[in-house]
């Protein structure tokens, strides 16, 4: 990476997936030793499932991350810092935001099986905003595209008509 702010980035990138990691091992840690030890009557199948699952995901996602955070160019011993971890608006924010909502509800799972409906929110998230990105502009174009009769008429056309309105009775 010939690049500083290259180096910087990736620096940045590596120190934000190693305390990802260690995120979701101490949050896993946490949920088994809290079940396993006060809430042992509350294990069923199906929680087991739903731990799994969200760990994989988890691990899955961060993985992910890990793809974005680091591209190799046309030499591949070349390395260039990928996505910036800092910046808002690209697709590894929502990715953080999905890992936090996986290590929330693990983490009050815990406590309580209530919070397995706190998963509902990523789905309406996204519903909400492909409504707000995609479906409402286009909404908007089509509308804006159908121009009121008004509209249409040139200047000489609007004057004439105006003449038309004011008729002059003798």
């Amino acid at each position: 990476m010939a690049n500083q702010s290259d180096k910087r980035i990736s620096a940045y990138n590596k120190e934000v997936l190693k305390k990802q990691w260690m995120l979701t091992i101490v949050v896993a840690v946490f949920y088994l030793l809290i079940r396993l030890t006060f809430r042992r009557d509350t294990i069923k199948a199906k929680f087991i499932y739903g731990f799994i699952a969200m760990q994989v995901t988890t691990v899955i996602l961060i993985l992910l991350m890990k793809k974005m955070a680091f591209v190799k160019g046309a030499n591949p011993s070349v390395q260039y810092a990928g996505v910036n971890f800092n910046d808002n608006g690209n697709v590894v924010s929502y990715l953080f935001d999905i890992v936090f909502i996986f290590r929330f509800v693990t983490f009050t799972t815990a406590f309580s099986d209530f919070y397995w409906w706190f998963l509902i929110v990523i789905p309406l998230y996204a519903v909400y905003k492909i409504i707000a990105s995609v479906i409402l502009p286009i909404l908007r174009a089509s509308t804006s595209q159908n121009p009121s009769p008004e509209q249409v008429l040139s200047k000489t056309q609007q004057k004439k008509q105006a003449r038309r309105e004011n008729v002059k009775y003798k």
